[in-house]
């Protein structure tokens, strides 16, 4: 049914039909939401803009310009535009050996990825990510999990390397160890146990208070404030680490190492570059796109398998943090920040899953092991284009050796026949399988056997070649 031309406007712009409907209650329930998911991503939104290589300012643009722009084109107010963990190292393992920058890079990068995205959406191409299983994502996911860890378990004890790989990065953190620095590893080591410590806080319940009255009323509100504690402890442990050091810097004393200095405000809008200058040479639009390579199609393949989530009032609390707050993040140290990253994605590690599909179906381990080794020895992009692969070939011998059942049916005393049923859907590459097994039985049985019935009744499905083959048994 076509639409009627105003009913397709608020289709494409929500905010016009939800904006009518919008009250003060909203607006309440929005404002506890911004600022209860904002204190929770505002830290680890500085902490991914590190983990892809840049500045953390660069964390708070992303989440202020996906916000502003969902706000218009979303139709769920649930929902969190914001940088991921994943798509931050997967940024940065593209645009570090970029010969034009990282930042221009992954501006550029970014940009590439969101029109391709665009594209996908155009062309209804979303069926796609169906051909992606879950195990595949939880190899995947638990796997980069693990690479986001090890990335910044070097900012955790203050070392300074580079590293390229999962096995590269551990091999020079024991090389290195010995550099440690004391004040860095123990505060990221106590920022590290305070952060899990305060996600457990919200699962223990309050003990009952003594007294009638007043006392019993206390117990909902002390519910509610250890609750909003602990959703907000990164928040809590990024302030509190922040304040200990500014106090620490006016009395002249730096032992944590320090994020670099933000600049405060707005940033400056404009086009991505198309072109830049290096030296004496322009690089041209092409020569900048070329350097990126794969990242321009997996960036954004990998965008719609993570999940995320938030609330429409988030980019209010970025607002205030430019605003407001943008002169104190450089107090904030490095060793927090990695906490918090390392804290926040430990849990993505799908143990429970590993589990699951043991119980239900265990060749499923097969992908999830292999997407999962992948992607730590070979990277995250050759990691899940691996486990695809595995997964379509098991699904391709599945369809190739459809299970065959073979019955004995007796007529009279003396006298039977042989009843033939493939269980599913008979495709070429599966002709010649089921073709083999009616002739083994009829060789098997020899002249004993008079009649062979070949029920088709389960296969639902048959394609030119295995008709063929099929026919040529009867012939």
């Amino acid at each position: 049914m076509l639409l009627k031309p105003w009913d397709y406007v608020q289709r494409s712009l929500p905010i016009l039909k939800w904006s009518k409907e919008y009250n003060a209650d909203k607006a309440i329930c929005d404002v506890v939401g911004g600022i209860t998911v904002g204190l929770t991503l505002i830290p680890q939104v500085l902490a991914y803009a590190s983990l892809a290589g840049l500045d953390p300012q660069y964390g708070l643009y992303s989440s202020l310009c996906g916000g502003l722009i969902y706000l218009l084109f979303g139709n769920i107010a649930e929902l969190t535009i914001a940088p991921t963990a994943l798509l931050s190292l997967l940024t940065y393992s593209y645009t570090k050996r970029l010969s034009y920058g990282n930042l221009p890079g992954a501006i550029l990068l970014c940009f590439l990825a969101g029109c391709l995205e665009l594209l996908c959406g155009i062309l209804h191409l979303g069926f796609l990510v169906d051909f992606v299983s879950t195990p595949v994502v939880g190899g995947f996911t638990s796997a980069g999990a693990l690479l986001i860890a090890s990335a910044q378990i070097k900012n955790l004890f203050g070392l300074k390397y580079q590293a390229e790989q999962f096995v590269d990065t551990w091999t020079k953190f024991f090389m290195h160890i010995k550099e440690a620095k004391m004040m860095d590893t123990i505060l990221g080591l106590c920022c590290c146990v305070v952060l899990l410590s305060m996600r457990k806080l919200k699962d223990y319940g309050v003990p009952p208070l003594a007294g009638k009255g007043d006392a019993s009323k206390k117990v909902p509100v002390l519910k509610k404030i250890i609750w909003f504690v602990s959703v907000a402890r990164n928040a809590v442990v990024v302030i509190s680490c922040a304040a200990m050091a500014l106090i620490l810097d006016n009395a002249g004393k730096k032992p944590f190492s320090l994020t670099t200095k933000i600049p405060s405000g707005w940033p400056n809008v404009s086009l991505p570059p198309f072109s830049i200058e290096r030296g004496n040479t322009t690089l041209t639009f092409i020569d900048m796109t070329s350097e990126l390579g794969t990242g321009i199609i997996v960036i954004p393949f990998i965008a719609i398998i993570a999940n995320v989530g938030i609330a429409k009032a988030f980019s209010a609390m970025v607002f205030l943090a430019f605003t407001l707050l943008t002169p104190y993040f450089s107090y904030i140290p490095t060793p927090t920040l990695a906490a918090v990253i390392m804290c926040a994605v430990v849990f993505m590690v799908e143990v429970t899953m590993i589990k699951k599909i043991w119980s239900v179906k265990r060749l499923d381990l097969i992908p999830f092991t292999v997407t999962f080794l992948s992607c730590l020895l070979l990277g995250l992009e050759l990691g899940i284009l691996t486990g695809i692969l595995v997964e379509a070939l098991k699904l391709l011998y599945i369809m190739a050796r459809p299970k065959v059942l073979v019955e004995k049916k007796t007529i009279q005393s003396d006298k039977y026949y042989i009843k033939i049923t493939p269980t599913s859907s008979v495709l070429f590459p599966a002709a010649e399988h089921v073709r083999e097994k009616i002739l083994s039985q009829i060789h098997e049985l020899g002249e004993s056997c008079q009649i062979v019935v070949i029920n088709f009744h389960r296969v639902n499905k048959m394609d030119f070649t295995a008709a063929m083959v099929m026919l040529s048994n009867v012939i």
